[in-house]
């Protein structure tokens, strides 16, 4: 929050004090601005999937867990889910391999997927963890293998046209979440950070992309919006800057249907359409990439 000073001018104790009441107009409409925002998604679930250059910058590290202890203390439930790739390519090459991908997936072979789990696991997830607790916010890791959180099967191979046949390894496609754990955070003030590592049913350890894990845990716990913090293409808008409403403006009497009534005015290409597996009122939302100087992260 800024706070406008005031400057005084004129001599002894009969000076009168001067107000720049333009700037001060404008400080406290954001503020306003911002209170009535999060006031509307108070006590709702939101699902971050955080990626992208701001897992790279140390500025961006720190305005992305300095966001979320707010969002917190705000009386938001953010539930963050990481990805990490830059990490693991970085460490599968000093070891001497190659990160190999088909059609945006990483090829994942038994020994690909002891670095991604140390990675993800082992490093990024107690590293954001301890951001966020620094911060103020109380933050636990979980990965997908803790009390069953994500369930997933062996993704098939596919047939691309043209006949090439396309076989990831392990990597997974989730099947279950188990929201129990989550809503136990939740209740008892904590902010899960969770690392997109499945396991199978029997037994087996999956990669499974973040994006994916992400959307499957914000239709599990009913979130009212699911954040996209990436830098990735596919994810932006065609002009192309990515958009994103928030907060959600109210539902209309349209007879026609909800969705169809919020976006009336909007036109094509407007936000994206709230999830029908979200919960009512659920809300995708695609967060702008991040971009030079200190600024916050989620802005």
């Amino acid at each position: 929050m800024t706070i406008t000073s005031v400057s005084h001018t004129g001599r002894g104790h009969g000076g009168t004090a001067t107000v720049d009441r333009s700037r001060e107009s404008a400080t406290f409409g954001a503020v306003l601005n911002g209170l009535n925002h999060l006031r509307a998604w108070r006590g709702r679930k939101v699902i971050i999937k955080y990626g992208g250059a701001a897992m790279t910058r140390a500025d961006l590290r720190a305005s992305f867990a300095r966001d979320v202890a707010r969002l917190h203390a705000a009386g938001v439930h953010p539930v963050v889910v990481h990805g990490g790739g830059p990490e693991i390519d970085a460490l599968m090459r000093r070891l001497g391999k190659t990160p190999r991908f088909r059609h945006g997936l990483r090829v994942t072979d038994p020994e690909t997927m002891e670095l991604v789990e140390m990675v993800l696991v082992g490093k990024l997830n107690p590293e954001i963890v301890g951001l966020i607790n620094r911060q103020g916010g109380h933050a636990i890791g979980l990965n997908g293998k803790d009390d069953d959180l994500i369930v997933a099967h062996r993704r098939p191979p596919r047939c691309r046209p043209g006949g090439d046949i396309v076989d990831l390894g392990l990597v997974g496609e989730v099947e279950t979440v188990n929201a129990a754990p989550l809503r136990l955070l939740d209740a008892h003030g904590a902010i899960p950070v969770i690392a997109p590592i499945a396991t199978g049913r029997d037994g087996s350890t999956y990669n499974v992309n973040g994006d994916h894990a992400a959307g499957a845990i914000a239709a599990a716990v009913g979130a009212a919006a699911l954040i996209q913090m990436t830098d990735v293409p596919g994810i932006l808008d065609r002009r192309p800057r990515p958009r994103y409403r928030y907060p959600p403006r109210p539902r209309t009497s349209d007879p026609r249907g909800s969705h169809r009534g919020r976006h009336a005015s909007q036109g094509r290409g407007g936000p994206q359409r709230a999830g029908r597996r979200g919960g009512k009122g659920s809300r995708r939302l695609r967060a702008a990439p991040p971009r030079g100087g200190s600024g916050s992260a989620l802005a």
